[in-house]
């Protein structure tokens, strides 16, 4: 019988039990039902993850860097670029969701704490599109160009507007703290 954190981890589903080290089956229930995500899920969750942790890197070094240093421009290039792209993988993620669904745990799980896990998930949702629209938002009110990587810059669909600019920016810093807190935890 294991110790400490492994058994607690094996307790709860999150390390497959020794007898499920056998094969492949024992990623599936009795019934057939998986435990685990389909392969195009798993691929955009790593995919979007890193995504999203290269442009809050980008975005929190590009900030510090003073107003006339030359790759300021680079960087903030990127860390939109990585958050555009972001917002563009969120949409058929969120529909591989409601296709697929999620895979049950390998434990029952009670009503509490499948509540949370939801209101996780959910919130890691709203926050891997709104911080990016609010990024959007932010650029164009502050009139500044949208690019991705260089090749072609986004429409503007709001006007230069500094009221609104210090409004996005705002929801733009809340909520990308908000992605690395709940990064953090789910």
């Amino acid at each position: 019988e294991p110790a400490g954190l492994e058994a607690l981890l094996r307790r709860w589903g999150r390390l497959p039990l020794k007898s499920d080290v056998e094969g492949i089956e024992s990623m599936r229930a009795p019934g057939g039902e998986s435990f685990v995500y389909e392969p195009a899920q798993r691929l955009l969750h790593w995919l979007m993850a890193a995504i999203i942790l290269a442009a809050i890197a980008f975005g929190l070094y590009a900030v510090d860097l003073p107003k006339d240093d030359p790759s300021k421009g680079t960087m903030f290039m990127l860390h939109k670029s990585l958050g555009m792209t972001a917002l563009l993988l969120a949409i058929p993620r969120i529909l591989l969701r409601f296709l697929k669904g999620a895979p049950r745990y390998r434990i029952e799980l009670d009503r509490l704490t499948r509540l949370a896990a939801s209101a996780g998930h959910a919130a890691l949702y709203v926050l891997m599109i709104g911080v990016p629209i609010g990024g959007y938002v932010l650029s164009c009110a502050a009139d500044r160009p949208v690019s991705w990587f260089g090749l072609f810059s986004f429409p503007r669909l709001v006007g230069p507007d500094k009221g609104l600019a210090h409004i996005a920016e705002n929801g733009h810093v809340v909520g990308e703290q908000g992605d690395k807190d709940l990064g953090a935890e789910v």
